[in-house]
């Protein structure tokens, strides 16, 4: 099935573009897809998005616009044409 990846802020800096499509298997998570992402993209990749000594996440993830915190988390399963955003957490002062 087919993903839309939108990736936005320093992790499309990081990837080289804004959007990607994504063939994954039927049934996959959204911890599927950052992995697939993580094989594809390389290390850089994944700093981007965690803090490899802390395993905290450095971004927030929607699926069709909503917030996985509202959906399962990690294992949100995604439906054939999911749009998935990966936005980076920002601080400021």
């Amino acid at each position: 099935m087919r993903v839309s990846v939108r990736f936005l802020g320093s992790v499309n800096e990081v990837v080289g573009k804004k959007e990607e499509d994504v063939e994954i298997e039927k049934g996959a998570t959204l911890k599927d897809l950052v992995d697939l992402l993580v094989a594809k993209h390389g290390l850089s990749f994944r700093d981007s998005i965690e803090d490899k000594d802390l395993s905290i996440p450095k971004v927030a993830y929607t699926v069709n616009g909503t917030s996985i915190f509202a959906l399962e988390g990690m294992k949100t399963k995604l439906p054939d044409g999911a749009k998935v955003t990966i936005i980076p957490q920002y601080a400021g002062g």
